[in-house]
């Protein structure tokens, strides 16, 4: 409550400012994280000399990553977007992705698309000096993903509400490295090679004809 009323102070007259420090607590949930996002909004208000109205604040974290969603894409997260693609490649990678390096060829993007959507979304994922996303803090993908503490997100649209299913992003990584394999092995002349590659190509074939692309079926904290 401290630090609340010394943030707060600034932004709501003193009358109110005992009554703003309830409302704030209350929707903050006891939750840190949620505190740092206040302050980054109550920074960016005053920035543009603006005023801040507690009662619009997010109820929690949850609200609080849709509210940034949506200032992020208005239109939502759709099936077949850059973004989804991208996204569903950094959260399901097993280690941060190289920027350069390694995010292009995994997503199927362009080195200048991964760069754009990576600067949108870069209060959410960082680019450090080694050139490597990390995610801000694991609730991120917690939230992206349906995933406790935000599983009551699990039912909802996955274009209109973001929501990233764990297997899409599996799939996807799966059929980059399968085609990558392909690529290797198909200039082999050992027999055993010319098994695996028959063997990925049914699996490829199978994964295309049972819709396994991108939906709604999904991470890497610092």
């Amino acid at each position: 409550r401290i630090f609340l009323r010394s943030v707060l102070a600034p932004f709501v007259p003193p009358a109110n400012l005992e009554n703003d420090v309830d409302v704030a607590a209350h929707r903050a949930e006891g939750n840190f994280l949620y505190l740092h996002w206040l302050r980054q909004r109550l920074e960016s208000a005053s920035a543009n000399k603006g005023k801040v109205d507690v009662y619009s604040l997010p109820d929690g974290l949850s609200d609080e990553y849709e509210d940034q969603m949506k200032r992020l894409l208005p239109d939502g997260l759709s099936r077949d977007s850059d973004e989804r693609k991208l996204l569903e490649t950094i959260v399901g990678a097993a280690e941060p992705l190289h920027l350069v390096e390694e995010l292009p060829a995994l997503s199927g993007l362009s080195v200048a698309k991964c760069k754009s959507i990576m600067a949108v979304f870069s209060q959410l994922f960082t680019v450090r000096d080694d050139k490597r996303i990390y995610v801000f803090h694991k609730s991120v993908v917690d939230w992206l993903m349906a995933e406790a503490p935000f599983d009551d997100r699990g039912e909802l649209d996955s274009e209109e509400d973001y929501v990233i299913n764990r297997a899409a992003c599996h799939r996807r990584l799966s059929r980059v490295g399968s085609r990558i394999l392909l690529s290797v092995l198909g200039a082999s002349g050992y027999s055993s090679d010319a098994n695996a590659v028959r063997a990925l190509c049914s699996v490829l074939a199978s994964g295309a004809s049972g819709g396994g692309g991108a939906s709604n079926d999904q991470s890497y904290s610092e």
